[in-house]
């Protein structure tokens, strides 16, 4: 399992709360009147999580770290574990990375660092 981000390799994208576009409502109350007001303001108002991981080195997650950094502000596509492909991405925030020793990683030994990172947005 593996997926991109943006087209920079993950080892995991794991979607935390993709949702698909829901039609937004607006309501208001008047002093004096008895009920609500309601009306359609349009479909929009999807917002998503990606959970992205990626074992390597400490350089190659640092390295990985900072290009998903970058896409900050960038309307991305994104293919998850499941082979899920989400495009029209627009990315709000990019946590900081969390990177934690990974020795059993396989082929990187005593080097291995696992790497996660969360990015939030909403599809355009």
């Amino acid at each position: 399992m593996s997926g991109t981000v943006g087209g920079i390799a993950c080892t995991f994208v794991r979607p935390s709360s993709p949702t698909g576009k829901k039609t937004r409502v607006g309501t208001w109350i008047v002093a004096g009147l008895t009920g609500v007001g309601a009306h359609r303001l349009g479909v929009n108002d999807s917002a998503f999580e990606f959970v992205c991981v990626l074992y390597s080195t400490n350089v190659g997650v640092n390295t990985w770290a900072a290009a998903l950094e970058a896409l900050q502000g960038q309307l991305i596509a994104i293919l998850d574990d499941h082979g899920d492909p989400y495009s029209g991405m627009l990315v709000e925030h990019v946590s900081n990375l969390q990177k934690t020793p990974a020795w059993g990683a396989v082929g990187l030994g005593s080097a291995g660092r696992r790497g996660e990172i969360t990015i939030r947005g909403v599809i355009t």
